[in-house]
């Protein structure tokens, strides 16, 4: 069989194909502080929560803060994060919990994402998304 020129047998291109499909649906989970995505880069989870902590308003709410709010108990239907109480501060505080507990769970899975960033997903479907320069995206709500 010709591909793009190349003469490939269909049972070596079969299994290469397979075997590509194999490796970029199972990522890597290791519960070490550096955690290895599938293709292998290091990530530094210290740095991935630094990066939700960023302050993005004058009044203090952090990223994590903001995309809480947005996906709280009460503000979505799913209902699967905690319900914010109390005043910005203690809003950071708890959604900077969420982004730990997420990140420092050791089943937690992270996924190299197609442009660029990073996803992880906790074993209860939560997750957190970083864009691919390290800043943090969103919060993720479980897949239905």
């Amino acid at each position: 069989m010709a591909r793009d020129g190349i003469e490939v047998s269909s049972s070596k291109l079969r299994a290469a194909e397979q075997q590509l499909a194999k490796s970029s649906k199972v990522p890597y989970q290791s519960s070490a502080l550096f955690k290895e995505t599938q293709l292998s880069s290091k990530v530094d989870i210290s740095e991935l929560s630094k990066a939700a902590s960023e302050h993005i308003n004058k009044e203090g709410l952090t990223a994590a803060g903001r995309a809480l709010t947005k996906h709280a108990s009460g503000q979505r239907i799913t209902g699967t994060f905690p319900k914010l109480e109390g005043n910005i501060a203690q809003q950071n505080k708890m959604a900077q919990q969420v982004i730990d507990n997420i990140l420092k769970n050791p089943k937690s899975v992270f996924r190299n994402l197609h442009r660029g960033g990073l996803e992880v997903r906790a074993p209860d479907g939560t997750g957190v998304r970083f864009n691919a320069d390290g800043s943090f995206s969103t919060l993720l709500d479980p897949k239905l």
